[in-house]
């Protein structure tokens, strides 16, 4: 009775947010995973719009007996569910940007669902292009032996069942606190999270293997004592964390459950992509090389033309002159604005007034040349900002609005169900 009650609490609330007239104004993003799992074979579709505190459960498709059947969730098949999802909702042409997962059937999901809503964009989520880039990379053989080496430790002192374990436990309370990061080998970011962790934990590593208790155990087999006593083992993690932590920031921004992040995937990835250039081919035996490949073979899905766009819209970086390439995001935002036209069928005109008013914005013409409004875009979210200065570009601002960038389906499944 009690879950029964908050379900149907959970669906009141839904109803409405997504009635509510914002959505007219903000859009909406919606989320959809392609991968097919025998285990947890479901479907799941979530909703997300800036005026929204958190993500919505849209829709679960139990895929058991299909699978059973011999079928798969191919791009055919999320098509359909996906098409039936937007169609029930109650404002479906106001969804502008569909985020989907890395499954191999995905990219062509994309060009069905693009066939039937021509004005919608469609994107990979940002972890798991990120993912696919760390996978890629840790096939390189230097790489490769760093993981493993980190793996054989969390193996050992990460397992409860070992007397490591609680030698761990006991000697991190002396230090940090902090515990070891498990690993989950289909994702390859979690790799480089735990040997941070180890390189963290490394005062209580050195403290528990050359500890009087740990001696008189007298392993037989203890490669994990010779690996935390190798420096040369410590300075490869070190140099591979420094290499791959602006990859994890841009993680990051996958994870993000609140916050739009869009807007801000373009100039951190140019970034990511010159300190990945700075760090020379010397650097662990090829290895930055090999990760500096890994994201220019998928810099065109992380750089996507709707993440070129909305860079522009990074109110902060605009402020601080320091938006990155932008007669070519330019071009892009022009796009998208003449797409929007279309989408949400605006009285003739609309584009070319969008665009001058964008331009305004971009030269810091008229009341965006005022130091007060500047500082206003450093310190105010990019929806506050374009909310609070709507009277100036009005058409622009209706254009102007971030969202996620992450498909995060699987992750707040139960946290909006409640089961």
């Amino acid at each position: 009775m009690l879950n029964s009650t908050r379900y149907q609490a959970n669906l009141d609330e839904r109803s409405e947010y997504l009635r509510h007239a914002s959505v007219k104004k903000f859009g909406i993003t919606t989320m959809t995973d392609g991968a097919t799992i025998q285990k947890h074979p479901l479907l799941n579709f979530m909703g997300a719009c800036v005026i929204w505190p958190k993500a919505l459960f849209l829709k679960c498709v139990d895929c058991t007996d299909h699978l059973a059947a011999g079928g798969s969730k191919d791009a055919e098949y999320v098509t359909e569910h996906m098409l039936s999802s937007l169609r029930s909702l109650p404002h479906p042409r106001y969804v502008d940007l569909i985020i989907c997962d890395g499954a191999g059937d995905m990219k062509k999901f994309r060009y069905l669902i693009e066939g039937v809503f021509s004005w919608l964009y469609t994107i990979w989520c940002i972890s798991h292009i990120l993912n696919l880039v760390m996978k890629k990379a840790a096939s390189h053989k230097k790489i490769d032996e760093i993981i493993k080496k980190g793996k054989k430790i969390v193996d050992r002192f990460g397992g409860s069942i070992h007397f490591e374990h609680s030698l761990f436990v006991t000697t991190s309370a002396k230090f940090l606190g902090l515990e070891l990061i498990g690993y989950v080998d289909p994702r390859f970011g979690l790799y480089f999270l735990m040997l941070h962790r180890l390189h963290v934990l490394k005062p209580t590593l050195l403290a528990c293997v050359n500890s009087p208790a740990y001696a008189q155990k007298k392993f037989e087999d203890d490669d994990e004592a010779t690996i935390i006593n190798d420096s040369g083992f410590w300075g490869d993690v070190e140099q591979l964390v420094k290499l791959t932590w602006p990859l994890m920031q841009l993680i990051r921004y996958g994870d993000e459950r609140i916050r739009p992040t869009l807007h801000l995937v373009y100039t951190e990835a140019l970034k990511a992509e010159e300190r990945l250039e700075a760090a020379g081919s010397d650097v662990l035996d090829g290895g930055g090389v090999a990760l500096l490949e890994a994201f220019r073979h998928y810099k065109e899905h992380i750089c996507s033309d709707i993440a070129m766009a909305a860079s522009l819209c990074d109110t902060k970086t605009w402020a601080n002159d320091e938006l990155r390439n932008v007669p070519e995001c330019k071009a892009k935002l022009v796009e998208y604005i003449e797409s929007f036209e279309e989408q949400y069928e605006e009285k003739e005109g609309f584009s070319t007034k969008a665009h001058e008013e964008m331009l305004c914005y971009l030269n810091g013409e008229g009341v965006f040349s005022r130091l007060v409004v500047r500082k206003d875009a450093r310190t105010m979210s990019a929806r506050r900002f374009f909310d609070k200065y709507e009277a100036s570009v009005p058409h622009f601002s209706r254009v102007a609005l971030p969202g996620p960038v992450s498909t995060i389906s699987r992750r707040i499944y139960h946290d909006i169900v409640g089961t």
